[in-house]
């Protein structure tokens, strides 16, 4: 799918709840403003539509969190 530039990505480690090994995901970043994308902010992950022809999940920082 086509995208605006430029597009920072996220490199993101999903823990499990259940204590399962680590999920490490490149993804793009979403409502996010560019200075607000540090290394270790806590992000939250929404599933949107990318095209026609499918969805792709997206990285949004979350800067209400305390890390």
């Amino acid at each position: 799918p086509g995208f605006e530039s430029p597009l920072p990505i996220a490199l993101v480690d999903i823990a499990p709840a259940d204590g399962s090994a680590t999920v490490r995901m490149v993804m793009n970043t979403a409502d996010t403003e560019r200075d607000d994308i540090r290394i270790g902010a806590p992000v939250r992950i929404d599933i949107r539509q990318a095209d026609s022809n499918g969805k792709l999940p997206f990285a949004i920082v979350d800067t209400g969190a305390t890390s």
